[in-house]
């Protein structure tokens, strides 16, 4: 295997494996399921099992030249694809190379690596908001190229809904490739939002499902085990996110919704202003963490909804609620609950992070 620390779905590797034993590799496949959970890294093993010399039976060697060459990144007959800034680019027929400044193109080079040694990496490049047409265009030209007929040329697109955004333009460009498709190559499109990419492309390509990992599989890649926190619920199974939540972390979110908790318990309709700083000045200095205190947000009124209605059967994602008597109505929570995911659409489109809070915590007071 090229990941030393991947754990391969199994279901899923015997598909994908009888796909190359059998010689029924297809065209395009596309990869699909919650985010955080290996699809990316689960395309990039296909792709080196595919190619690798070595021809083991149950993946790719991790030592042959193809395989070494992937590792290092330089393999010539695997191509990744992913959003890029626009740079100098001003028409669809310009190289995508006028697409990188010197500093782009460090990050992608960078992100390419650290991709390639960690399974879970995610890739971001500054700027980055769509599929260019022009790194479909440049794909088109290079696998019409003759090469050996024992090689199969791969195309890995990540995020591969961002071909539709802000237009169609580079998803109608892979959908000629696609309908006429060059000999001897396969794409993968990898995606957490298959719903946003065209049906004709989907049509084309065979499905592959990843499920959400079990609790078992989750915490297999996950280097702590918080006995305060169900971090598998928390982080809905996303693996990527439970690799990058540490002791430290887990602790700073329990005692934040402890205090928060209190907070709720307490009769005065005051907000509190030093929670709005403390958050706003979390939101610059580590937005993974503000981001995991928000869904956390989110969980503990959830915890509190469920625990009403179930109290004897329902497990809650916050341990220490365990043991609390919920005075809040259904209703109120379900309130709570609409509120916190109104700001989190309200980040999306990066409205006042300061006024947005006050909202946030004026609004949850409102519904006590």
């Amino acid at each position: 295997m090229i990941y030393k620390d991947f754990i391969l779905n199994d279901d899923i590797w015997k598909f994908l494996k009888n796909l190359k034993q059998k010689e029924r590799l297809p065209n395009a496949l596309l990869f699909h399921g919650d985010g955080g959970i290996g699809k990316e890294a689960a395309a990039i093993e296909f792709a080196a099992y595919i190619n690798c010399q070595q021809e083991l039976e149950e993946s790719a060697c991790r030592e042959c030249l193809s395989c070494s060459k992937i590792k290092n990144n330089n393999y010539e007959y695997i191509d990744y694809i992913f959003p890029l800034p626009r740079g100098k680019i001003t028409s669809k027929k310009d190289s995508v190379i006028k697409s990188f400044t010197e500093k782009s193109l460090a990050e992608y080079n960078f992100e390419l690596k650290e991709k390639l040694e960690n399974p879970f990496h995610e890739i971001s490049i500054n700027g980055a908001n769509t599929i260019l047409i022009n790194s479909i265009r440049d794909i088109k030209r290079k696998l019409f190229r003759a090469t050996d007929q024992n090689i199969q040329k791969i195309v890995i697109i990540f995020e591969s809904e961002k071909l539709c955004q802000p237009n169609q333009e580079a998803a109608n460009s892979l959908l000629k490739i696609l309908e006429e498709p060059p000999p001897n190559s396969t794409f993968i499109l990898v995606s957490s939002k298959s719903n946003l990419l065209l049906d004709t492309i989907k049509s084309r390509c065979i499905d592959v499902f990843f499920q959400k990992p079990s609790s078992k599989q989750f915490s297999m890649h996950t280097s702590i085990n918080s006995h305060n926190i169900d971090l598998y619920k928390l982080v809905g199974g996303n693996i990527k996110y439970g690799k990058k939540i540490t002791e430290d972390y887990a602790n700073q979110l329990e005692d934040f919704i402890k205090n928060y908790h209190m907070w709720v318990q307490r009769d005065n309709k005051n907000i509190d202003l030093k929670l709005i700083s403390y958050m706003s000045k979390l939101f610059k200095s580590d937005g993974f963490l503000f981001k995991i205190f928000i869904q956390g947000l989110k969980h503990y009124y959830r915890d509190i909804l469920n625990l009403k209605l179930d109290k004897e059967e329902y497990k809650p994602i916050f341990k220490f609620l365990n043991n609390y008597d919920s005075k809040c109505t259904s209703k109120k929570t379900f309130n709570c609950i609409n509120i916190i995911e109104e700001f989190e659409a309200d980040m999306l489109i990066k409205l006042n992070l300061e006024l947005s809070l006050f909202n946030l915590f004026h609004n949850l007071i409102s519904s006590k």
